[in-house]
């Protein structure tokens, strides 16, 4: 008589069947069990193929991770670690300099110690913000303070990702034609630079329709790298991109080895205060592109765009130098036509503006003002200008000292300080509106 089974044994006996065993009514057959068990065990459904919506709240989650404070943190610490990996020396550094980030305010938002430059790389979606020297945050709308680790890892282990994470091997459109960038202020098909050496003279740029200030000291002699509380401070109160001079000294650009090492202090400590861009130029004794330095300095600067200065218009060949310019991977030169203004080196201006063709932008410079811009716009068909319109204002002082100057015989009278005019930047920005 067959004895009645449950549903454990009918089952048992089901898979025994399934495996190729043989069970008899009584369900002896113990291995046939062991069998059946173990396939219990290891069975599963099959996985259902995700929907559409699904999959984009699987990515929208992952994007939110890795744009976290933790996220871009993490990040960070897998390019030092790398790096450090490939180069022993860099170690020492990179752990110096994260016990100084690790003494700061901890994890911040512009991540880990390090400074807003490197941060923003992997944040490409923000605008960057100014930052403060300390563990505060920053004012309204800006990011975090960077700390002392930040300038600990950017300074020392800056060097070290400049040239390994970020590529030095020239540009990336070497033999063909570099793709035209999309800038702000240029939605009217141009964009005006303006030279300023003042917090009040930047507010003023921006004010007047500037979409790009070149931040100086010492205008009087052409240029020189400012302070970084300058840069820090003009961060905090203008949107517009800041691009730093860095120039150890007036005169000539021919530099020495020394004079090197703090263009290249300067350039580290430019990214770590936000700057946007950097602009340099060297030569060498017999009027030539300084290649070797500049390749140097260049591999400093980036990720960030770099602008050859005028250092262009004391070159021995012009076209010669801009080849090697673009060689090189410079985004802009700035020049006067290698004359004493851009109106009157207008015709080489255009020269180079038909040999770039679009490997680079040849900015014109020196001496525009309300009376020659459209002259030289239409003659040049450039898309991009520097100026400075600035114009002298009466100093504050009620005791004036007419028996000393702050400065040798050339420099500006001591009481008359030359700031960017809101007036000019304005018409400068409405004449070349209507031109282009």
């Amino acid at each position: 008589m067959r004895a009645a089974i449950g549903p454990q044994r009918a089952a048992r006996r089901g898979c025994a069947a399934a495996g190729g065993r043989v069970v008899d009514d009584t369900g002896a057959s113990r291995a046939a069990g062991r069998d059946g068990r173990t396939a219990r065990r290891h069975r599963t459904a099959p996985a259902a193929s995700p929907t559409g919506p699904e999959v984009a709240a699987a990515w929208r989650k992952r994007g939110e991770l890795f744009r976290s404070p933790l996220g871009v943190a993490m990040t960070i610490r897998w390019h030092v670690t790398r790096s450090q990996q490939r180069d022993p020396r860099a170690a020492s550094a990179g752990e110096g300099a994260g016990e100084a980030g690790r003494g700061g305010a901890g994890l911040r938002p512009n991540g880990a110690g390090l400074g807003p430059d490197t941060a923003r790389r992997h944040r490409p979606h923000e605008a960057p913000g100014p930052v403060t020297d300390g563990a505060g945050a920053g004012p309204p709308g800006g990011e975090a303070g960077c700390g002392a680790g930040g300038a600990g890892l950017e300074a020392e282990a800056g060097g070290k990702l400049d040239g390994r994470l970020r590529g030095t091997r020239g540009p990336p459109w070497a033999g063909g034609v570099r793709p035209r960038r999309c800038s702000p202020g240029m939605d009217d098909g141009f964009l005006m630079e303006v030279c300023v050496d003042s917090v009040e003279s930047a507010v003023n740029a921006e004010r007047g329709g500037a979409g790009r200030i070149e931040l100086c000291a010492g205008l009087v002699e052409g240029g020189t790298t400012p302070s970084m509380g300058l840069l820090q401070v003009v961060k905090q109160c203008v949107r517009i991109p800041v691009f730093v001079m860095i120039r150890p000294r007036g005169g000539d650009f021919l530099y020495s080895d020394r004079e090197v090492e703090v263009m290249k202090a300067d350039i580290r400590l430019a990214k770590l205060h936000g700057a946007d861009g950097l602009v340099f130029g060297a030569l060498t004794e017999d009027g030539r592109i300084d290649t070797e330095l500049c390749t140097a300095l260049l591999a400093v600067c980036r990720p960030l765009p770099v602008t050859f200065h005028r250092a262009f218009d004391m070159v021995h060949d012009p076209q010669v130098a801009l080849e090697t310019l673009i060689s090189l991977g410079f985004e802009r030169v700035l020049t006067s036509g290698c004359d004493s203004s851009a109106l009157e080196g207008l015709s080489l201006i255009k020269k180079l503006a038909e040999q770039a063709k679009g490997r680079i932008v040849v900015v014109p410079g020196g001496g525009i003002t309300e009376r020659n811009l459209q002259r030289i716009l239409e003659g040049s068909s450039a898309s991009e200008f520097h100026c400075s319109a600035r114009s002298a204002r009466d100093s504050g002082m009620k005791f004036r000292n007419p028996n000393v100057a702050m400065g040798a015989s050339f420099s500006a009278p001591e009481y008359s300080v030359k700031v960017a005019d809101v007036a000019k930047v304005r018409t400068l920005n409405a004449i070349a509106k209507n031109i282009l």
